[in-house]
């Protein structure tokens, strides 16, 4: 098989991931989300404190428990909400269907025991 081909069929793996219920569902919950101005503030505000934190840690410094107990608190209350909670199902679903994608693919290339059916294996 030539390399061109196989570029094809990765353009064409990509393309039928786009295409896919669990693309589409996903995207449909980041839009909803998107224009929920309560559920996106909340997932803004988590992201910010989530990344100051993280930014603490990589610069050597200390993280305080009211920094702790704030994202804590922030992580509550995005978790709390009923979109949010679909988008993380949405994106859970994603995740799964490309850890499968790519569990395949390396089974393929190494040689494993997918034979292309799914039935007696848990990889997928």
């Amino acid at each position: 098989m030539t390399m061109e081909n196989i570029i094809k069929q990765a353009m064409d793996l990509g393309s039928a991931i786009a295409e896919s219920e669990t693309m589409h569902n996903l995207r449909m919950t980041q839009m909803r989300l998107g224009e929920d101005s309560e559920a996106y503030q909340l997932l803004l505000e988590y992201q910010e404190a989530r990344m100051a934190m993280e930014n603490k840690l990589a610069a050597g410094q200390s993280i305080a428990p009211d920094d702790e107990q704030a994202l804590d608190s922030l992580e509550k209350n995005l978790t709390a909400n009923e979109l949010v909670k679909e988008l993380m199902k949405a994106q859970e679903a994603f995740d799964s269907m490309m850890q499968g994608v790519y569990f395949a693919i390396d089974e393929m290339i190494t040689g494993g025991s997918c034979a292309g059916g799914c039935e007696g294996c848990a990889g997928c």
